[in-house]
């Protein structure tokens, strides 16, 4: 049940405002700039035959493939120069990923052997199963490759996009947490006690297509968006959720200090894997704060 928590409800609507606001904004700048003309460059370089469906796909597809794995690459880096830099000093090589590193305590580093599971589980699905999918449920899906959307349309789709995930997740995020669903689906998830970049996409089959996939895909589908928006709206959701499950905070670097990264939210969901219960959202606190599970 939902406790309101008055003023701070809204102060915190008023600062997630401006996080929606700034985060749609620049990522229809990065569909204009970035993805419409790769879309459109996309489109005539493939064969003839190659119809939308088939588009829409093998875009899915190349940006989940180059975040997923070059992002837990940079990850990886990121951590071994943290781990040399420690004892170094601030001036030592690695220092900066050092000082961004979110404190760890032995018990919080994964296994080798759980960061190889949960490849092995992300290279099946990836490479298997999401194509399959996403090749059935185009249609239902409705992603438009027809025309381009005006900007004032792609901003509108794209802070919708992300203020509908942000809905959904914290509703079933909060309901995967009832000793029932934890269990059974969501202690999959939690089997990183403290969160790296692989873990982001960690999870029970079912959870993964309720938790996961159902909030992205839900409002691109019921807005028809374009191709280029998609996969803008694909890329910013998985930039932002690999960034929060990476274990770094990086606040204090010069992207992070004009929030084009999401410092604040690594920590808001490191400290929801160290303890088990609180910060259930994901992109958006506003939430946490309304019903009492913001823990600061």
């Amino acid at each position: 049940m939902c406790t309101p928590q008055g003023a701070g409800a809204l102060e915190s609507l008023a600062r997630n405002a401006l996080v929606l606001v700034r985060g749609a904004s620049c990522a229809t700048a990065a569909q204009a700039l970035l993805f419409a003309p790769a879309v459109g460059a996309l489109a005539a370089a493939a064969p003839s035959y190659l119809g939308d469906r088939a588009l829409f796909v093998l875009g899915t597809l190349l940006v989940h493939e180059l975040l997923y794995f070059g992002g837990h690459a940079a990850a990886q880096r990121l951590e071994r120069a943290a781990a040399a830099a420690e004892g170094q000093g601030p001036k030592g090589k690695g220092g900066w990923a050092a000082r961004c590193k979110l404190p760890r305590r032995p018990a919080q580093r994964p296994s080798s052997a759980l960061v190889a599971g949960a490849m092995r589980r992300a290279a099946l699905s990836h490479l298997a199963l999401q194509p399959l999918a996403l090749w059935l449920c185009f249609g239902a899906f409705g992603v438009r490759n027809d025309r381009a959307d005006p900007l004032p349309t792609v901003l509108l789709h794209l802070a919708a996009c992300q203020l509908a995930e942000c809905t959904l997740f914290f509703l079933s995020h909060r309901l995967l947490h009832t000793s029932f669903l934890y269990t059974r689906l969501h202690k999959v998830h939690h089997e990183f006690k403290g969160t790296v970049s692989v873990a982001a996409e960690h999870a029970h089959p079912v959870e993964q297509l309720l938790g996961n996939y159902l909030p992205v895909l839900l409002a691109p589908a019921l807005l028809q968006v374009s191709l280029p928006t998609w996969l803008t709206w694909l890329a910013w959701r998985l930039l932002a959720t690999y960034e929060r499950h990476s274990g770094f905070d990086f606040s204090a670097t010069a992207l992070g200090r004009l929030g084009l990264l999401h410092g604040d939210g690594a920590r808001y969901h490191d400290h929801h894997h160290m303890v088990n219960k609180g910060n259930y959202g994901s992109g958006l606190d506003f939430f946490d704060v309304l019903c009492g599970t913001r823990v600061y």
